[in-house]
């Protein structure tokens, strides 16, 4: 077709979330911890027949005006069959590999590991950074090997409509993003 090649997408999805954050924009203290899972069947008008799970978790605690963050997110496909290239795991952006592009790295199975820290400098206003390690592999087994390092420079202000990020992120080789986000945490 004119907009590119079409798929047929069925199957059945399950997600849990406990979610014990403090607040929804900029969390500083509390966790966060959801489960999705997906079944592509072409018994259901699927082109291909696959699964993959994803966990995502993370977890804040502040003393003061120090606000320390972690998270670990990871997804497989189990089985034999390879994702298909349309429902790949999509790595890059911010928070998510923050010096690559959204989406530049992807794969049928991933980790990524999280550290970061915030400042308060006043009341709405927060300096920081994180740095994060992350693997796409096309095998589970492979997931720990050979990771991907990036850090993050970030000034929050935590507003009444939503979080305002300004960072900057860099990883070897060269690879560097700005970025400018209203109203998301990452």
């Amino acid at each position: 077709g004119l907009l590119g090649p079409r798929f047929q997408q069925g199957g059945l999805t399950f997600s849990g979330i406990i979610d014990r954050l403090d607040s929804a924009t900029l969390p500083k203290n509390g966790s966060y911890v959801k489960l999705t899972g997906y079944y592509s069947l072409e018994s259901l008008g699927a082109d291909d027949s696959y699964s993959k799970y994803e966990l995502r978790a993370s977890l804040y605690g502040t003393r003061g005006r120090h606000t320390l963050f972690g998270a670990l997110n990871g997804g497989v496909s189990p089985g034999d069959d390879d994702l298909p290239i349309y429902d790949q795991f999509l790595l890059g952006g911010f928070g998510s590999l923050a010096a690559f592009e959204r989406g530049e790295l992807r794969g049928d199975n991933f980790g990524l590991v999280r550290l970061g820290y915030y400042y308060r400098l006043g009341k709405i206003l927060h300096l920081g950074g994180f740095i994060e390690a992350a693997t796409v592999a096309s095998l589970p087994k492979d997931i720990l090997e050979d990771p991907v390092y990036t850090a993050t420079a970030m000034l929050v202000a935590d507003t009444a409509f939503g979080p305002l990020y300004l960072a900057y992120s860099g990883a070897e080789q060269g690879h560097r993003e700005a970025y400018i986000i209203f109203g998301r945490k990452f």
